[in-house]
Order: structure tokens, then sequence, then C-alpha cells
């Protein structure tokens, strides 16, 4: 993702130029930042038991505005484009941030939600071992269960 991402920036900004290079950059991290807070909004739902909260939308309004702005600045305004010359193959390459964006949110949404449960359950093992009833064996495994049971008996001993 992050080694892919300077390529992409470059062809952007040389099939589309400066201006729509910084608004697909401000598009990107907006979209990056409303999936992360819906994703943090769905897992305090799920852990904590909240209320559930409307989460406003907006994105798909959003990235149609923003590819009308672009494709009549490419066009028409043609302000801070490097090229002249204009092609399908830069109309398709020239959305490389936008491609590293569904990327990024893509790649956010798989790992962000079992990141932060992985988190929660170290964070909170003893609790969970206490109250969901597991054995020394099933929690720990075999080895550290026999191990447990050898210093517990050592202990009852003393």
């Amino acid at each position: 993702m992050v080694s892919g991402a300077p390529l992409l920036f470059g062809m952007t900004l040389g099939a589309f130029g400066r201006v729509s290079f910084i608004v697909q950059i401000l598009v990107a991290v907006y979209l990056i930042y409303s999936n992360i807070a819906k994703l943090i909004g769905k897992i305090k739902i799920e852990v904590y038991n909240t209320p559930r909260l409307r989460v406003r939308g907006g994105s798909t309004v959003l990235i149609v505005v923003m590819v009308g702005l672009i494709l009549l600045n490419q066009y028409i305004f043609k302000l801070g484009n490097p090229l002249d010359q204009k092609n399908l193959f830069s109309l398709l390459y020239g959305w490389g941030i936008l491609y590293w964006a569904l990327f990024a949110i893509f790649f956010s949404t798989i790992t962000f939600k079992q990141l932060y449960y992985s988190w929660y359950l170290v964070k909170y093992d003893e609790r969970f071992y206490k109250d969901l009833n597991f054995t020394d064996e099933e929690w720990y495994g075999k080895r550290k269960a026999k191990k447990i049971q050898r210093t517990e008996a050592k202990k009852k001993s003393k």
C-alpha cells in the first residue's frame, strides 16, 4: 500500500495537474477518516452496547461532485494542468489517489476491527478467563496448565 502510493500520486499529478491533485487528496483523507469513524462507532455499539447513533452519509455525493469538478477543470477551465494533450489513458490513471484511498479503506475495514478485538481480549484477559469459566487447559494450553497445577500443588504443600 505504501510503496505504490508515490507512483499513483505522481500519475495523478501528471494526468490532472495540481488543482485536481489537491482536491483528490482532500477527498481521500475525508473518505479514510469517515470510514475509520464509522468503524469505531460500530465497534463501540458492539462492545459497550451504546445506543446506535445515526451516522451522517454524504460520501457518494462528495465523490460525484469531486469527479464533476475534476472533469470540468480537465476539459474546460484547465487550471493547474501541466499538459494540454489529454487522452483516455490519462483519464484512467489520473484517479491514482482515489485508487489508493479505496485500497486503504478496504484494508482498514478488514484489519481494524480484528485489531481492536485482539487488543480488548489482551487488555481484559483475566476478566474473560474468570467470567467465561475457562479451564486452565482451555485458556493456556496443556503445557502451561500442567505447570500451573504443579505450582499450585507446591503452594498447597507449603
